[in-house]
């Protein structure tokens, strides 16, 4: 029975917290109420000591020749003469006389009764300061040795010429024994009744706090143990053994590797991508080329054998290839960056320079579209960067070109060359569409369709190629951010930032 009862303790995380906050508490409640019965005590010994404090001299002063003489020889027969007289004051007391040493010279108990032979004088001299100590003042007890008691002190013969002193226990033996027995009741009731009341209220306290957390903490393992996925996995089985918190650990866990597993999936996935865009990027080539090859042949020596109704087909055939051969060079280069296996090579060179050459490449081009490039190399032409020269220059000809596609006839593309502290930025600006502030945020993504998202989606799929995903991702591999604004209908901003050299 007991072992089924720990059993379910052990399945139910309330009754373990219960039990476990049961026991703290009665342990707690158990020592305040032991700490509560000796503060009591102490309360009134500290009570009773300070009522007889000079007890011991009263007694002294009464006497008709002092206990122990200016010579330091102790009175016996007097002290003895005396013990009714203190009996009659009190039961309790017991006197005895100690040297100044605290060697117990004689004491008022009678013959036969065994004491210390001497006692601690420390606390002696603490009492002769009665004003300045705070009491009670623990002392040994010469009956009772290894037991401290209270006790009054008087100094022999006088306090300015001490041979020794008149040590008053004031709570004898019989006397301890009767409040011993008395406070052992008493320090049980309290005890009992203290843990007693700590304890409902540690329940009470423990059954409303446990009735939210634990029944939320229920509702969650259970979400767990209702979790599956489309191939079966689950995250607790059937009959998951351990309480709730338990339980939770464990889904935890289990999450866990699958998450780690579905990522290694993931990226092996990914790989395999690369590596199959890249083989059929390298595999396309080829005949792609021998037939743009062919159809420029046919376009430059035969053109004119041909009916003229077919010729705008072979241009647009010819045109096609060459768009189609870029969107190739696009694909297996950015298969390449996503890889990590390009070479990045840095050096120093001037970017006014190359961004200058780009320009003029692009000329004949926005020549033949009546699109000015405007840029003055001159402001500039001091300004070096380090970074994969090939690669920038790359990240240019994307942005440049983009910015052609989109700038319309008789408008300005603006490149610009900026210094701020220790980086050089580079913008460049057109005058064409623009981009929807929605699609901003995607315009980077490799596989993201501009379809259903902007008004531009015609003319943006007629020159959906990679070249800004490319741009990204050359300038993550120089820890470099590309930024843009945009508004439509007035035109874009790209701009990105290289470590000044």
């Amino acid at each position: 029975m007991i072992r089924n009862v720990l059993h379910k303790v052990s399945q139910y995380l309330a009754l373990k917290l219960a039990l476990i906050v049961f026991v703290c508490v009665g342990l707690l409640s158990l020592c305040m109420g032991m700490w509560q019965v000796h503060k009591h005590a102490a309360e009134k010994d500290g009570m009773l000591q300070w009522q007889s404090l000079h007890l011991a001299r009263y007694i002294a002063d009464r006497q008709d020749k002092p206990f122990i003489g200016a010579n330091g020889v102790a009175d016996t027969a007097q002290l003895n003469q005396i013990a009714m007289y203190i009996n009659l004051i009190h039961p309790s007391l017991e006197a005895y006389l100690i040297s100044p040493n605290g060697k117990v010279l004689a004491h008022t108990l009678g013959e036969g009764v065994n004491t210390a032979n001497k006692v601690d004088i420390t606390p002696v001299l603490q009492l002769r300061k009665a004003e300045r100590v705070s009491l009670p003042v623990y002392a040994d007890d010469p009956r009772v040795p290894k037991q401290q008691n209270i006790v009054s002190v008087a100094a022999l013969p006088t306090d300015t010429n001490v041979k020794g002193y008149l040590y008053v226990v004031l709570k004898g033996q019989a006397a301890q024994a009767v409040s011993d027995k008395g406070n052992a009741s008493r320090q049980k009731l309290v005890v009992f009744l203290t843990t007693l009341l700590a304890g409902l209220l540690a329940a009470i306290v423990i059954v409303v706090a446990q009735w939210g957390v634990v029944a939320r903490l229920k509702q969650l393992t259970q979400k767990l143990q209702n979790f599956r996925q489309p191939d079966g996995f689950k995250l607790l089985p059937h009959g998951a053994r351990g309480d709730d918190l338990d339980q939770v650990i464990m889904a935890a866990a289990a999450l866990q590797q699958r998450v780690v597993s579905q990522f290694d999936t993931i990226a092996a996935n990914q790989q395999q991508r690369r590596e199959l865009i890249s083989n059929i990027s390298h595999d396309l080539h080829t005949p792609l080329a021998n037939i743009q090859l062919y159809v420029e042949t046919l376009s430059l020596k035969y053109i004119d054998d041909l009916p003229e109704h077919t010729k705008p087909y072979v241009h647009s055939v010819l045109q096609n290839c060459k768009t189609l051969h870029k969107r190739i060079q696009d694909l297996f280069e950015l298969a390449q960056l996503e890889g990590n296996t390009t070479d990045v090579r840095m050096e120093r060179f001037s970017i006014a320079e190359l961004l200058n050459d780009v320009v003029v490449s692009y000329s004949p081009l926005a020549t033949e579209r009546n699109i000015t490039i405007a840029y003055q190399p001159q402001a500039q032409a001091d300004l070096c960067v380090v970074a994969d020269i090939a690669l920038i220059e790359r990240v240019l000809q994307n942005l440049i070109d983009n910015a052609l596609f989109y700038s319309p006839a008789n408008s300005a593309i603006h490149c610009a060359i900026t210094q701020y502290g220790d980086k050089v930025t580079v913008t460049i600006s057109d005058s064409g569409k623009g981009i929807a502030e929605a699609d901003l945020t995607h315009i980077f993504e490799r596989s993201w369709s501009t379809a259903g998202h902007s008004a531009q989606k015609s003319a943006l799929k007629a020159n959906a190629g990679l070249g800004l995903a490319i741009v990204k991702r050359i300038l993550d591999l120089h820890q470099s951010a590309i930024e843009v604004e945009s508004e439509l209908n007035v035109g874009s901003t790209f701009r990105f930032s290289l470590l000044n050299s």
